[in-house]
């Protein structure tokens, strides 16, 4: 969650406190489907690990990112 924090922060220029488990990435937070992808690409740089986009078209909340990306951390 952590790690999720700083890049939509530093990032995306999301404001600390809007940035709750909780918080729809795209409604409370602004990112457009754009951002989405350029989100995608970047942890998979920082993980080292090609990451399917289409798998993460689901993902609405920063909780659900953070489990998506915690999965492919612990299963591969």
């Amino acid at each position: 969650m952590r790690e999720m924090r700083h890049v939509l922060i530093d990032t995306f220029e999301v404001t600390e406190q809007d940035i709750q488990p909780n918080a729809d990435l795209f409604a409370d937070l602004g990112l457009d489907s754009i951002d989405a992808v350029d989100l995608v690409i970047l942890f998979g740089q920082k993980l080292g690990k090609q990451i399917d986009q289409d798998s993460f078209k689901t993902i609405r909340t920063v909780q659900e990112a953070v489990e998506a990306l915690h999965a492919l951390v612990v299963d591969g």
